[in-house]
């Protein structure tokens, strides 16, 4: 799958559970993972709003 297939998967699974910005916050963050300091970071987009 391309990148941007999966991103859409991601989207399709997860955004009608966390709702549109938790998951594009969380789409952000999954891609630069490299810059996320601390886990706990990924904590409050991964609650539903």
């Amino acid at each position: 799958m391309t990148r941007e297939e999966v991103i859409q998967k991601c989207r399709d699974l997860v955004e009608p559970v966390l709702g549109k910005d938790n998951c594009t916050s969380l789409i952000d963050k999954i891609i630069g993972i490299e810059k996320v300091k601390d886990i706990r970071e990924l904590r409050s987009v991964l609650q539903k709003s």
